[in-house]
């Protein structure tokens, strides 16, 4: 029995110092690698960066889709079409203090255009029109507008602020 307690605390100790080694000493796939070098670091910057950016432009999508959705389903009138900022686009005012930016589904020829813009302008003033039917679109969403004597189409493209 004394040889065996005269190695017992050796190979406590050994296995100590092991310990502390593998816990002190970096892994082995990073040895060297403290950092990425400044092209990777760029690389995985602009990945992200457009990650992020993607993210950012669903979800201001899916805000715009359940805010046209929520509009149909109370089917809150429209009140006001105005003009933007830009000459392509327009403001589309409900009653409920929504304000959306619309542009043309087509680039129709001008005479259709405007007849149908006449009509929506008309409908508008005269009567209750309401979102009809929608749906998601790459550029924005695709609504159509009803009143009692026919429809038109746009394109959301974005929210605003009410004046």
């Amino acid at each position: 029995m004394p040889a065996m307690a005269s190695w017992w605390p050796w190979l406590i100790g050994v296995a100590v110092v092991i310990g502390l080694v593998v816990i002190a000493s970096p892994p082995l796939s990073r040895r060297g690698r403290d950092r990425l070098d400044p092209t990777e670091e760029r690389e995985l910057d602009e990945m992200f960066a457009r990650v992020d950016a993607e993210t950012d432009e669903m979800a201001s999508a899916r805000r715009l889709l359940a805010m046209v959705e929520q509009l149909s389903a109370r089917a809150v009138p429209l009140r006001a079409m105005q003009p933007a900022a830009r000459s392509s686009v327009g403001r589309m005012v409900f009653a409920d203090s929504t304000v959306l930016v619309i542009a043309p589904l087509t680039s129709e020829p001008l005479a259709d255009g405007l007849a149908t813009t006449v009509a929506l302008t008309r409908a508008v003033t005269a009567g209750h029109v309401v979102v009809g039917s929608y749906e998601s679109d790459p550029r924005g969403v695709r609504v159509v507008l009803q009143w009692a004597s026919g429809s038109a189409g746009v394109r959301v493209i974005g929210f605003d602020q009410p004046d």
